[in-house]
């Protein structure tokens, strides 16, 4: 909220909100409030990027699931459940025939879709620089080390 409004009330900054794990910020009563800041953001110049592992398990009567489809550009990566796909379909207006792409997308592959546009394959790629600072699999692995 405090970001929000000092990018209201101090108007010329472009930026990004990105809220990674975003199924639990887009869930229950907080998806009331996200979606009203995505409306706030649009006439501010402002991208509300939001991180979802699991489209299955967002319900689709939530305000969760109308924030994903309203969503205007997607970076659909693997998604291993056929729940999943089925529902990246759905929400995203995909072709019938990403389900069986999508669940099988190697690591970095993407579909890339914005607005009705016809979805897209593409690679991401980052430099070493943004590998270093990106990797969390080590400190993923210290921490069960850690726990265990």
């Amino acid at each position: 909220m405090w970001l929000m409004g000092a990018l209201r009330d101090d108007r010329g900054w472009f930026t990004n909100v990105l809220a990674e794990e975003g199924w639990d910020l887009i869930g229950g009563a907080n998806g009331y409030l996200w979606r009203s800041l995505i409306k706030l953001a649009r006439g501010l110049g402002i991208s509300m990027i939001t991180n979802i592992h699991k489209l299955a398990d967002i319900p689709k009567d939530s305000p969760a699931y109308s924030i994903i489809q309203e969503a205007q550009t997607m970076h659909i990566f693997r998604q291993s459940r056929p729940e999943d796909q089925a529902r990246a379909i759905e929400a995203f207006n995909l072709e019938s025939s990403a389900g069986a792409s999508i669940g099988n997308l190697p690591r970095g592959e993407h579909l890339y879709k914005v607005g009705s546009n016809a979805e897209v394959r593409v690679r991401h790629v980052r430099t070493p620089w943004e590998t270093a600072v990106t990797n969390t699999d080590e400190a993923m692995t210290s921490a069960g080390r850690a726990s265990a």
